[in-house]
């Protein structure tokens, strides 16, 4: 049981989470973490654990807007191709780093020449009015050119400091959730000792409720590597996702049942998603994917029984793009063993000689 102030915190942040207010959702559980810290001297990793999930969708929210952290960055290279499909003379100019001639300066710095071979005429007659005209001209455009030059670096610095936040963001949502790790883990060490009592898999169903501290613990661990994954997924850091998703995976296949469990299935699709990015764990991603093709089909099959159509058409669409992921990964596979068959053969005979 919470305090009443803690309480407080959590149902404001509920009903800002159902208006799809995450930041200020988060500022009030951050509030209720703080506030729990300040009463027992201690950190709730429950609380750490609905914080960090707040920090994560805020996070999504935002950097949805412009298509996640590698849309920022695409945004910006596409800006500038377009620019450069607009000025062609632009690019021309810019990419080549050596010394280049071009007929249009050519021309530029020969009118240059006669504009200030007037100036110095009229300046011979006693007419200063022309250097003045040219300072003027000159004034003119170099103040036009810091403009564009102050307006190009403030949007550039708009898109940086956007990018940043949304990644410090991501970033402030691990370290949230890899605190409510560790302290989940210390909560399983703790009651390890039931351990003894029980056989896996702990959970008759996805649908039962843990009936000891350790089996709640080791569930709420599997939760929390699950959103670390998540998060380190949509921050790029694919190694460390697929080590997350693992761990998810190991936990709840002693949590549930491996022939029948959606959250099993789940875990199975996400670490392939992250391990197949990876030549060394490939193999393992297109073994994780097979495993949860099998569930998802025994779940099909279940709900066909119980005559439930919509879960029927969903589990069909999914059994779809499982399959056509299984098919790409296992194609990589056997195109990169080719590859090094050839390079093989290649090495091999240029040693015969």
């Amino acid at each position: 049981m919470y305090s009443a102030k803690v309480t407080e915190h959590i149902n404001q942040g509920a009903k800002l989470f159902a208006s799809k207010e995450y930041e200020q959702a988060a500022s009030q559980y951050a509030d209720a973490c703080a506030a729990f810290n300040e009463e027992h001297s201690r950190d709730d990793p429950d609380l750490l654990l609905q914080y960090g999930k707040l920090l994560f969708e805020d996070a999504m929210a935002k950097s949805s807007v412009l298509g996640g952290i590698s849309g920022m960055r695409a945004k910006g290279d596409a800006e500038k191709e377009a620019n450069q499909l607009e000025n062609p003379e632009e690019e021309e100019e810019q990419e080549d780093d050596g010394f280049a001639f071009h007929e249009g300066v050519a021309e530029e710095e020969e009118e240059e020449l006669d504009h200030d071979e007037n100036n110095i005429k009229n300046s011979e007659n006693g007419g200063e009015q022309g250097y003045l005209d040219a300072a003027n001209e000159d004034d003119e455009d170099a103040a036009n050119e810091d403009a564009s030059a102050d307006e190009g670096n403030a949007s550039d610095d708009s898109e940086e400091e956007e990018e940043a936040e949304s990644e410090t963001e991501f970033e402030a949502a691990w370290k949230v959730l890899e605190l409510a790790r560790l302290l989940y883990e210390d909560e399983v060490k703790k009651h390890e000792e039931e351990k003894k009592q029980l056989k896996e898999p702990y959970l008759d169903s996805d649908a039962d409720v843990p009936k000891t501290k350790y089996v709640e613990s080791l569930k709420k661990l599997a939760d929390t590597f699950d959103l670390l994954g998540e998060v380190s997924m949509e921050s790029e850091n694919l190694p460390q996702a697929s080590s997350d998703f693992k761990q998810c995976l190991d936990l709840r296949q002693q949590l549930y049942h491996k022939d029948s469990s959606a959250h099993i299935a789940s875990a199975h699709v996400k670490f392939a998603l992250a391990a197949g990015f990876f030549y060394t764990t490939r193999e393992d991603a297109a073994k994780s994917i097979k495993q949860a093709i099998k569930i998802t089909e025994t779940l099909a099959k279940a709900a066909d029984a119980d005559a439930d159509a919509d879960k029927k058409n969903d589990y069909t669409s999914m059994l779809g793009e499982l399959n056509d992921k299984y098919a790409e990964l296992t194609r990589d596979i056997l195109e990169e063993q080719d590859e090094q068959q050839r390079m093989m053969q290649t090495i091999m005979s240029q040693f015969m000689g």
